[in-house]
């Protein structure tokens, strides 16, 4: 209650951003929820928002509502990893992961990721589908972990 307030909500916004930096650097969702009650007479609470959804475009953020919400973590819920395996690519190439996901490519959501800690100590990685078909992704190394973001193998059709 009075958070975000006419007088206040220059000061929210800069902490909202650092919420959702925080959250995007970790590959997480921030989930807003600003009640319009006063914004008949005055429209600092669209202001904020907007302020806010332009900041996470601009770090690549997904925006969306919240019954793609609901999709994306209903797709998550029934991905599994199927198969996990090493292999020695021999000399000093080091080890690729390679990891089977349960769904077959063109269903696989568009916005699935895999964070794999310690990934780092793997010379690459290959992700496959059920079918054994390779999938394309981006891959993002922090000093912990890596994140694979799987975009461009879905069906749009699908979603």
């Amino acid at each position: 209650m009075g958070y975000l307030t006419r007088d206040t909500g220059e000061i929210a916004v800069e902490q909202w951003k650092e919420v959702v930096r925080a959250h995007a650097d970790n590959e997480s969702i921030t989930v807003l929820l600003i009640h319009p009650s006063d914004s008949r007479d005055d429209d600092y609470k669209l202001t904020a928002q907007r302020e806010l959804m332009v900041y996470a475009r601009d770090l690549n953020a997904w925006i969306g509502s919240i019954g793609a919400f609901g999709d994306f973590w209903r797709a998550r819920h029934e991905l599994q990893i199927l198969d996990v395996r090493v292999d020695d690519t021999g000399g000093s190439g080091g080890h690729v992961l390679e990891l089977r996901l349960s769904p077959p490519g063109p269903v696989i959501h568009p916005s699935i990721g895999l964070v794999v800690p310690g990934g780092a100590r793997y010379a690459g990685f290959r992700v496959l589908d059920a079918a054994g078909n390779e999938l394309p992704f981006e891959r993002r190394d922090t000093e912990t972990k890596v994140f694979l973001n799987i975009r461009e193998s879905v069906d749009p059709s699908v979603w």
